[in-house]
């Protein structure tokens, strides 16, 4: 899921205007962690991700759904980022998806 969540995460950081080295700082990592979680070729454990995430003020699961109104090449990009991953993190991303779907069905019930 890392192969997803880095690169959006990164764009949205930057799109905070939030410096790397000071993100990382903040949620208690190295800049150096961050910058492979951003490319996508290593996760961060569930507290560093959380904290990441809040700082960012969002959540993995809205990161996704925010990042997925997108133009047509950015989704073709999400689409060639889904291809790499091995079938656990297929499942990771799946797990995330179902919750969102119902998170909006329950929402809808009510």
């Amino acid at each position: 899921m890392q192969l997803i969540l880095g690169p959006l995460a990164k764009r949205m950081r930057m799109q905070l205007g939030l410096k790397q080295a000071d993100v990382a700082k903040e949620i208690g990592t190295t800049a150096g962690n961050l910058c492979r979680f951003e490319k996508g070729n290593q996760g961060l454990s569930d507290p560093l991700l959380k904290r990441l995430t809040k700082k960012l003020n969002t959540t993995p699961e809205q990161l996704i759904l925010m990042n997925l109104t997108t133009t047509p090449s950015e989704l073709l990009e999400y689409a060639v980022l889904l291809s790499k991953l091995n079938a656990n993190q297929m499942l990771g991303v799946k797990a995330v998806i179902d919750s969102m779907v119902s998170d909006v069905n329950d929402d809808g019930k009510g």
